[in-house]
């Protein structure tokens, strides 16, 4: 992360330590997981590119509601 300020990558760093940030990630594995297995693909990186973004709108959007809802 050369050229970057300081308290960009202080508070980047701060971020990754943070319980919220592992849910998200942690969420947004399980529903990538879930569109696989239900499209019956092994791997993410088995998928073109657009595939891949279509996968990821999807995870998105099927989080949405969960992550609004549990406000």
């Amino acid at each position: 992360m050369a050229n970057l300020p300081a308290w960009l990558v202080d508070s980047r760093e701060n971020v990754l330590k943070t319980q919220e940030w592992h849910n998200l990630t942690t969420n947004i594995y399980d529903a990538v997981d879930q569109h696989l297995a239900q499209s019956h693909v092994q791997y993410f990186t088995d998928l073109s590119d657009a595939e891949k973004s279509l996968v990821l709108e999807r995870a998105a959007r099927s989080l949405k509601g969960t992550v609004n809802g549990a406000r």
